[in-house]
């Protein structure tokens, strides 16, 4: 089942500019939002790639591709959002792998423990 998740209006904007952009490129037809540098659809593998690029290029230590994964988890369970609804947007069949892999409490949170 594909993941569905919501988007600000602005972020839509800027995905609908991209996408007319984005046909100058295409090699074949694809419904895939990304494309590799080379105008075919691209993959997981693609994209892990091209941050570890980013980063090497930047002087940025190499980061782990899920770690967007973790900060976007962290990032709502820091904002309020209850584990239930970031375990569905992570695609989790279960809470406790939500909560055990993603979650991390803010520092801030740990001094009224």
């Amino acid at each position: 089942m594909p993941r569905v998740i919501k988007i600000s209006e602005y972020l839509a904007g800027k995905i609908k500019e991209y996408l007319t952009v984005r046909e100058k490129y295409v090699k074949e037809k694809t419904d895939m939002l990304f494309l590799s540098n080379k105008g075919y659809e691209s993959n997981v593998e693609n994209i892990a790639q091209n941050i570890v690029n980013y980063c090497y290029k930047h002087g940025i230590k190499n980061i782990a591709f899920h770690a967007f994964r973790r900060g976007f988890a962290s990032e709502l369970s820091n904002s309020g959002v209850p584990i239930d609804k970031i375990s569905k947007a992570l695609g989790h069949a279960s809470v406790a792998m939500t909560s055990s892999r993603y979650i991390y409490i803010n520092e801030r949170e740990m001094d009224d423990v």
